[in-house]
């Protein structure tokens, strides 16, 4: 009998089944391939300041998660990347804003995101504004999560194996839809124009670059682009995941 030929997808699918490590499975296919992991916020924050028009820019990235970060705060200078300052899971804008989509009733993702922006013009962000600034704030140039809100007390350590999304809900309560949407939105800029705020007191630099999913809102980019604090914003147009190889 002839013997199937294993092709490449059949190699991922075994990978992931047997849970290789990475670079163990890449060996596989790449056995002398010199291999350099790139953290993924860095992949972000290239993206975005080598194909800026600037030589000199603060750079910020922000979404759900990537090697156990949700956001860097850095300056870029003559081709060199400095790390201002982080924020680590759990405490993730990325992640408020997939539970608000989801309690709005659409999918998680980016593009699923985008119409909870939409809503946002239809509500009135007051009713819920004070709800949502305990929930989620910033601290310096940090963002922070309450982990209690979201996380089961199953571990002392919270992990997205117990993170519940659907306890926005009950925290929430029963507002509307729209009122979600536009509370949700306004603790986002609030949140993230206080970070840029205190970022340009450390430096100096006020052209912004602008990567990572939260940032294909685009209302949060206009308010960004609006501060007095900044000349003017580039957005990586690949500001997702998917933008990731470029920046590595």
């Amino acid at each position: 009998m002839k013997q199937k030929k294993t092709s490449n997808s059949d190699i991922v699918k075994d990978g992931f089944r047997i849970k290789y490590d990475w670079k163990e499975f890449i060996a596989l296919q790449f056995p002398n391939a010199r291999i350099i992991e790139i953290d993924h916020h860095i992949a972000h924050a290239s993206g975005a300041y080598f194909t800026s028009p600037w030589n000199e820019a603060l750079i910020i990235t922000c979404d759900g998660a990537g090697n156990f970060l949700t956001s860097i705060i850095a300056k870029g200078s003559n081709g060199k990347i400095k790390i201002l300052d982080k924020s680590f899971v759990p405490h993730s804008l990325g992640t408020f804003w997939g539970s608000i989509t989801k309690v709005c009733g659409f999918k998680s993702g980016t593009r699923h995101g985008g119409k909870v922006t939409g809503l946002a013009a239809c509500g009135n962000p007051e009713l819920l504004i004070e709800k949502f600034r305990k929930a989620v704030w910033s601290d310096g140039l940090k963002i922070k999560f309450d982990e209690k809100l979201f996380f089961s007390s199953e571990k002392l350590i919270p992990d997205w194996n117990n993170y519940r999304p659907e306890r926005m809900k009950d925290y929430i309560g029963n507002a509307s839809r729209e009122d979600i949407a536009a509370g949700a939105q306004k603790l986002l800029e609030e949140v993230l124009i206080k970070i840029i705020k205190n970022a340009r007191k450390k430096c100096s630099y006020d052209k912004v670059v602008l990567a990572g999913g939260v940032f294909a809102n685009v209302l949060l980019n206009q308010k960004i682009l609006e501060l007095p604090e900044v000349d003017d914003v580039y957005i990586f147009p690949a500001m997702s995941d998917g933008g990731l190889a470029l920046g590595a």
